[in-house]
């Protein structure tokens, strides 16, 4: 789910014409602003690694089958095995351990180069930092390949996300039509808790129930996002709480927009957008 912050800016340019400013401001609304899970947000987390530089490129080939053979980077598998060194055009340098252990140099990589003679092309292993995670985000993937090259796989949806182009300016303002909505009602409880939920079809566009906060009435999980959830079970034939005109502010006269009775409707909800003034509640 995105939240959806209600914000506008006025651009000050003509609605009539380029060369002749009129003074009236042009409304501009914004898209909305996606909160998505943190680790879209994460920053750069480095991780020690072994790394050796190759001597000899032509064995660069036979070098990496044997590496990924015997050192198989399980945990950084989002790492490309061999970059070319940033201080030294001419030199690669290749990972050969993901996990810092004091006797990797003493035994592990000692076995190794006295049993496969492939590894006298390259130099003693020394540690360098190299990103922990996988980038999931472009700019995550910029800082990440500033240390060691990685793989990263763009999932567009979440880059439109990010950088706020994701909807249509035909949805843009139906978000905001709904969003004014949802203030609207939240305006009008009779309680000092002052929010509102809105439910709708977003196929189309329809507000199916929308209610205030009423916890401060009779029932103290009365939050505006369960009674609107709770208006549309009861129209589907079941629900929990029969709403008194006082109490919900009369929201009751014109909440639901679906026939009573119709259990056509999506399960708990499902496929239907929730526009609340609030952030929800962990309930």
């Amino acid at each position: 789910m995105e939240e959806v912050s209600n914000c506008y800016d006025y651009d000050i340019s003509s609605s009539c014409s380029k060369k002749q400013f009129t003074g009236e401001p042009t409304l501009i609304i914004k898209q909305p602003e996606a909160v998505l899970d943190d680790v879209y947000y994460r920053s750069l987390e480095l991780v020690d690694i072994f790394v050796c530089t190759i001597k000899d490129k032509k064995k660069t080939s036979e070098i990496v089958k044997n590496i990924c053979k015997h050192l198989p980077l399980d945990k950084l598998s989002h790492l490309k095995r061999v970059k070319s060194n940033a201080n030294q055009a001419n030199e690669l340098q290749i990972i050969v351990a993901e996990n810092y252990e004091e006797d990797f140099l003493n035994n592990t990589w000692s076995d190794l180069c006295e049993k496969n003679p492939v590894y006298c092309h390259v130099s003693k292993p020394y540690l360098v930092k190299v990103p922990k995670l996988p980038p999931l985000t472009r700019q995550q993937y910029n800082n990440a390949v500033q240390y060691w090259p990685c793989s990263f796989h763009e999932d567009k949806r979440i880059t439109r996300l990010l950088n706020r182009s994701f909807f249509s300016t035909e949805e843009v303002n139906l978000i905001h039509k709904n969003m004014e909505e949802a203030i609207f009602v939240a305006k009008s409880s009779v309680y000092k808790l002052h929010i509102g939920a809105v439910i709708v079809d977003p196929k189309s566009d329809t507000i199916i129930a929308k209610s205030c906060d009423l916890r401060q009435g009779k029932h103290p999980l009365q939050h505006a996002v369960m009674v609107a959830i709770d208006q549309v079970a009861t129209v589907q034939g079941g629900g929990m709480w029969q709403l008194s005109d006082k109490s919900s502010n009369n929201l009751q006269k014109h909440s639901c927009r679906i026939e009573k009775g119709d259990k056509t409707g999506p399960y708990l909800c499902t496929g239907y957008d929730l526009y609340v003034t609030a952030e929800p509640c962990i309930m």
